[in-house]
């Protein structure tokens, strides 16, 4: 399904790199940014069924923890400025320099949970607070604590039970502002559990919200 999708998206750009008229740029343009949200759901479709299939298999590497945090915090800038919203990353004084994991996975996950609260943040801003602890009786493992914090439209109590739940919405309203699956959560806490890990979240309506 993904190969099709890309190669409509091949075609979109080489289109848009010969002369058109400022009216075909413009719908070159919205073509473009369509097939590009369709991709995107077609990947967390596929990332769904993975995980319900139990076909997902984590990948071991060695890499840097803080600068994947930082790589992961600059290409969501973008997003952040445009709205005007400010991303602060908070790293402890002292964490392990280098890791083995899944740092695509893991890389996933933050995307997809930095991400979310930015597009149900219109004021403020997201703050991403890293931790790292020590695991008893073991020297070579270290237990990762990750915060993302909002100060967005928040949720209630009530809707935590559903929010991991495969497309999961907040409200008919919410989903017409925010376009989106409602499968990245769901997405992310089966990478997560499968990490070994957990996720949880707690929110007030127009307080903002707390994933860990």
């Amino acid at each position: 399904i993904r190969t099709p999708m890309n190669g409509v998206l091949g075609m979109l750009q080489l289109l848009n790199d010969t002369p058109l008229s400022e009216s075909q740029t413009e719908l070159v343009g919205n073509a473009e940014k369509s097939a590009t949200a369709l991709l995107d759901v077609i990947g967390d479709i596929l990332d769904l069924s993975k995980v319900e299939a139990g076909k997902i298999d984590l990948e071991t590497q060695t890499f840097q923890l803080q600068t994947m945090f930082e790589e992961v915090c600059t290409l969501m800038k973008v997003r952040s400025e445009a709205k005007d919203l400010h991303l602060k990353l908070q790293l402890p004084s002292e964490m392990p320099t280098w890791v083995k994991g899944d740092v695509g996975r893991l890389r996933q996950i933050l995307i997809n949970l930095i991400g979310n609260a930015i597009k149900f943040t219109d004021h403020g801003g997201v703050t991403v607070a890293v931790a790292t602890r020590p695991v008893t009786g073991s020297a070579a493992l270290v237990k990762l604590d990750v915060a993302v914090h909002d100060t967005g439209i928040g949720f209630s109590d009530g809707f935590i039970e559903h929010l991991f739940q495969p497309f999961s919405q907040h409200d008919g309203s919410t989903k017409r502002r925010h376009d989106g699956t409602g499968l990245g959560l769901a997405i992310s806490r089966a990478l997560i559990e499968l990490m070994g890990g957990k996720i949880s979240a707690k929110s007030r309506p127009g307080e903002g919200s707390e994933f860990c």
